[in-house]
């Protein structure tokens, strides 16, 4: 997903700049452990895409990964 890749542009997740709490997939380095945020790792091999098309919607970033962004500058 774009949005997943733009996020990383942005900041996200552990690019070097200290993170406000614990959230890399150790698995998955740069990618969030938290399922539901646009961060974790499956969001960005199309997993995100499949649950919009079957009736759902687009993963979202998750309360740690706003903490991120906004202690970096983020609104």
């Amino acid at each position: 997903m774009i949005t997943h890749e733009l996020e990383h542009i942005l900041g996200l997740t552990n690019p070097g700049k200290a993170l406000q709490s614990n959230q890399q997939d150790a698995e998955h380095p740069k990618h969030c452990i938290e399922k539901t945020c646009l961060m974790y790792w499956s969001s960005e091999i199309g997993e995100g895409i499949g649950n919009m098309v079957s009736g759902g919607s687009a993963p979202q970033l998750d309360a740690q990964c706003i903490a991120d962004l906004q202690v970096n500058g983020g609104k």
